[in-house]
């Protein structure tokens, strides 16, 4: 089920890169809307799917799967300023 998950993601990403490429090229003004949505989906999707891998073989204890919340929670602030700060970049 998650091979499926992961598979059709990665083509639909694919084909909006594409899509996305077209509009840079054709210098369309929906260009920088469309990039700002594929860093932000990319980073939602990319989060979930680590998210639902690691909880797979996740058989720990209370005390690691408070760590594991902590680190995945720290990864999340982390990606979230970098995309503010790429986002940001779009809109200048």
């Amino acid at each position: 089920m998650l091979i499926n998950f992961e598979m059709v993601i990665n083509i639909l990403i694919f084909l909006f890169i594409v899509i996305i490429l077209i509009f840079l090229f054709r210098k369309k003004r929906l260009y920088p809307k469309l990039a700002i949505s594929l860093i932000v989906g990319n980073n939602i999707i990319v989060g979930l799917d680590h998210l639902f891998c690691n909880l797979i073989g996740l058989e720990t204890t209370g005390v690691e799967f408070a760590q594991y919340v902590v680190r995945l929670i720290a990864g999340i602030i982390n990606s979230q300023v970098l995309l503010k700060v790429i986002v940001g970049y779009f809109y200048t």
